[in-house]
């Protein structure tokens, strides 16, 4: 098995110009993250080409996937005195990105 390319390619100009205007878009919008992360970072998936997260996922089979990608990804972690604790990250990205 080969490890995947990881190379970034550079950036176009047009890329460039579009994460020029999201900055400018949200320089001033003041502290409310938790009402502006969706947003922002939609924005950023689509300023940089790739594919926005999807709709939450309503069932355990679809939360399973390898390829979910969503907002407030479920996850439960426990202690370790064994404790549950459920809590969602921000955005999961085909297994591997986290936020």
């Amino acid at each position: 098995m080969t490890a995947p390319d990881t190379t970034l390619a550079p950036l176009t100009p047009e890329t460039i110009r579009r994460l020029r205007e999201l900055t400018d878009r949200f320089t001033d919008v003041g502290a409310a993250e938790r009402a502006n992360y969706p947003l922002y970072l939609t924005e950023l998936c689509e300023a940089i080409g790739v594919e926005r997260p999807r709709p939450a996922a309503a069932s355990a089979a679809r939360v399973a996937e390898p390829t979910a990608y969503q907002f407030e990804f479920p996850v439960q972690t426990t202690t370790r005195d064994g404790v549950v604790a459920r809590c969602s990250l921000v955005a999961l990205c085909c297994g591997c990105s986290v936020l």
